[in-house]
This record gives C-alpha cells, structure tokens and sequence, in this order.
C-alpha cells in the first residue's frame, strides 16, 4: 500500500488522501480494519459535513513493444 495527504491548493481547509493497493482484495481488507474504523470514528466528528470519498480502479497494461 502508498499513500499521500495533499492540502487542497485553493482551500487550507480541505486534504485529500491519495492510496494506492495492490488489488481490490487488499483496499476492502484495509477499510474494514480496526485502524480504519477508529480514524473514522475520530476524525469524523472533527470536519463540517460528510467526508466525501471517491475511488477508482486503475489498470497497468503491459507494454506490447512498440
């Protein structure tokens, strides 16, 4: 797994997480964990509003050669 924090250029206020993980298998594992829930549990009640969450799944192609 990597991950980053960004503050968002245009409001201080606002962070964006950026994750990576090797499969799907491995970021449900990660958002079910016990570490997860309590930094959701913890943080949530400290921001305005519901934390919005976007998530894509990317594909690596190999390189065919040309």
């Amino acid at each position: 797994m990597k991950y980053e924090w960004y503050r968002v250029p245009d409001d201080s206020d606002q962070f964006i997480v950026y994750a990576e993980y090797e499969s799907e298998e491995n970021f449900k594992e990660c958002r079910s964990s016990a570490v997860v829930q309590k930094i959701g549990r913890e943080l949530k009640p400290l921001v305005e509003g519901v934390p919005e969450f976007r998530h894509f799944n990317a594909t690596i192609f190999e390189n065919s050669g040309r």
